[in-house]
Parts: structure tokens; sequence; C-alpha cells
């Protein structure tokens, strides 16, 4: 039988101008650049979380081997230089600051100014394998250095924390949830204070509104000032 051929991802990072039109987009040549990895691997799953901000972007490889050669997961940073093509030049790789205790850093990335936000949903914590961890970055004088780290407080093996994760437009606020995936709960949605990203502040829990089932609550998230988009893709709403 035939096999299917390994997969190498890429990202296409793509300029919208000259000025919006109605018709649909076909990149051109000179409009876009694809960015593949610099030392791919088979099923990397580079690409599989996206961030940019300003000349900054930002992406996940959780399937990407790490330094000691298993699949933790890596996070690219790019910036993009103006006089030199342009182009979208590589910048940093980040890997977790854990070490063993990865296993899938980079499955979701936030980017807001000189802060950034990653997710390993699967990482090993005191809450056990697959408790999930977030990391918190800022940058200083160019380079992105850790700065703190979230886990659920009494979470559960395979809690899935850091399913999704979800910052606002002036870096002040996280939201961070585990989508309902531990299938014990209907899912929860955490908020942080993380304007000081050096002493990240737990404010809140959100639990979800309804009763009954596993609506996967959390399972996607945005944040814009103090309002909060929460998802719930397996509520059941034919009796409501």
């Amino acid at each position: 039988s035939a096999i299917c051929p390994a997969r190498v991802a890429a990202v296409l990072l793509v300029s919208l101008t000259p000025a919006v039109s109605a018709q649909p987009i076909v990149p051109v040549q000179d409009r876009y650049q694809r960015i593949t990895p610099s030392e791919p691997s088979e099923y990397m799953f580079f690409g599989d979380a996206l961030a940019i901000d300003a000349t900054t972007a930002v992406v996940g490889a959780p399937n990407e081997p790490a330094i000691d050669g298993i699949p933790r997961g890596v996070v690219h940073v790019y910036e993009y230089d103006a006089t030199s093509g342009p182009a979208w030049n590589h910048a940093q790789d980040l890997v977790s600051p854990d070490g063993g205790a990865s296993h899938n850093f980079g499955s979701a990335v936030a980017l807001r100014g000189d802060t950034l936000v990653v997710a390993d949903n699967y990482a090993e914590n005191a809450n056990g394998v697959g408790g999930g961890s977030v990391y918190i970055y800022a940058r200083e004088l160019g380079t992105w250095v850790h700065t703190a780290t979230i886990i659920e407080d009494n979470g559960v093996v395979a809690g899935y924390f850091g399913w999704s994760i979800a910052i606002d437009e002036d870096a002040q606020h996280l939201l961070v949830s585990n989508g309902g995936n531990d299938l014990l709960t209907p899912g929860s949605v955490w908020v942080y204070d993380i304007s000081n990203p050096q002493q990240v502040v737990f404010l809140r829990k959100i639990s979800f509104p309804g009763t009954e089932g596993y609506p996967f609550f959390g399972f996607s998230l945005a944040l814009h000032g103090t309002t909060a988009v929460i998802g719930a893709p397996e509520e059941d709403v034919a009796d409501r």
C-alpha cells in the first residue's frame, strides 16, 4: 500500500497593501514570503500556532524536536526588516524553560508589544503529565526572556491548562482556558493581570454558566479591553 509522505509545513506572510479591494487576494511573488523551518523534521507542526504584532511574528511548532532531539516543541520568532529585501528574518528560537517536562511547547501563542505568551497544554508539572503550563516572556534589549510560569491551582493530570490563550491589546490581561478537554468539567477560563510580566497576578476564574454536559467551554478565546469572548463549540442549545 502507498505510504503517506512526511509533512514539512510552511508559513506564508502576505502583504495586504495596497488599498483594500473587494477582489480575492491571490498572493504574488513580491507580496508574500514563505517561511519554512531551518531544520525541518517530520510532523513538527510548524505553524500550528501563529501571532503577529507590528514587526514581530511568532510561529509555534509544538511537535518539533528540542535540544535533546525529543519532540517537545519550539517557538520561532521573526522580525521584519524593511531595509533588507524587505524581508522577515529569523531572530530567535524559544524552547520550554521546563526542559524535559515539556511535551507541546508552542501549542498556542499570543503577542502584544514586548509581551509574549506561550502555552504548552500538555506540559508536565505539579499537576502531573498533561497538566499544562503557560509561559510569560518579556522583550529585553531585543531578546525574549522568560519571566513567569503559570499552572492551574489544584489542577489534574491531563488537565490541558493552556488549551487556548488570549491577551488584550495593551498586554494588561491574559485569558487561559483548559477548553473542557479534561472531560471532568465543562471547562473554565482563568483571568490574570500580566501588566508586570515579572509578577503575574490571578484575578478570577470564569466557569461555564450552564449546568449540563461537556460544552468545551473555553475551547477558543478572544479578548479586547474588558470584553472576553469565550467559545463553547459543543454546548447543546437545542432546549435553550
